[in-house]
């Protein structure tokens, strides 16, 4: 919808820089389908896109884009097309949370009495490490959940995230389930990446190393003294930095300026010029 009613489109093939493939990786229908299936169709789909659209396929793939879901990674789906490059990279999707209302004066740093919190499932190797050596992070609160979406996690769990000073971020299996990055900024706790395979986003835009801790998933058992041997001055300004930055990482509809629909344009436009077959 909003790249549809935006500035950033044209019907003319000539003057594209880039094209958007709209499908999905959410089930098919409501039956689980054969193995290999959604890969199928979606094949016969980008075949009947070239046919149609000879332009279309002018860089064999190499100008596509799609959005994937959140049920998915970012190698899923499309790679039996010679049509879209299919990324092997182990990287995770993050999620963002669209139109969260964020009350600003418990975001203020005096409000934040833990040292950090994390709330979610332990569905990956570095969340069940989180689990085992809990009893050891005296000024953590930690509720590990099993399947719970996001927003019901944020609901049930507000109140400690807004008296946190860090969010643990750790990766997952899957891409629900937990307080992830988005979520901590808009309520004003500094995340903590724990992950070996994130790709952050808008990290040729945005220096994370400023508003955030990123970690290697071995670092746990150091986890709550790598926190505290952070300055206070220094946490101060990730606190204020992630206060600036949240606006980039919220989706509004219209979109809004600097918000993340226009991230994800100037992200696209910056790669123009270097996509090549």
């Amino acid at each position: 919808m909003n790249l549809r009613d935006s500035p950033f489109l044209t019907k003319n093939p000539e003057e594209a820089h880039l094209f958007f493939i709209p499908i999905s990786c959410q089930p098919l229908s409501d039956e689980e389908p054969l193995p290999g299936y959604r890969e199928k169709v979606i094949k016969r789909y980008v075949k009947s896109l070239i046919s149609t659209y000879p332009y279309w396929n002018r860089t064999l793939g190499a100008d596509h884009f799609f959005k994937p879901d959140a049920t998915c990674q970012v190698n899923c789906g499309v790679s039996p097309s010679p049509a879209v490059p299919r990324d092997d990279k182990p990287s995770q999707v993050v999620r963002y949370l669209p139109n969260l209302a964020v009350l600003n004066d418990f975001c203020a740093s005096e409000q934040k009495t833990k040292l950090g919190f994390w709330a979610g499932s332990p569905n990956s190797d570095v969340r069940k490490k989180l689990v085992l050596f809990q009893k050891d992070f005296q000024e953590f609160e930690f509720h590990f959940v099993e399947k719970l979406k996001g927003a019901t996690v944020l609901y049930n769990f507000e109140k400690e995230i807004y008296r946190s000073k860090f969010c643990i971020c750790p990766r997952g299996e899957t891409q629900v389930g937990g307080v992830c990055l988005s979520e901590s900024m808009a309520f004003g706790c500094v995340p903590v990446v724990m992950s070996d395979y994130y790709d952050l986003p808008f990290n040729d835009i945005l220096d994370w190393d400023k508003f955030s801790v990123i970690l290697k998933e071995d670092d746990v058992l150091e986890l709550e003294k790598i926190l505290k041997s952070i300055p206070e001055g220094k946490y101060e300004k990730m606190h204020q930095n992630v206060l600036k930055v949240r606006k980039h990482f919220k989706w509004h509809s219209p979109p809004a300026k600097y918000d993340e629909f226009h991230l994800v344009m100037y992200e696209l436009w910056k790669r123009r010029h270097i996509i090549r077959y």
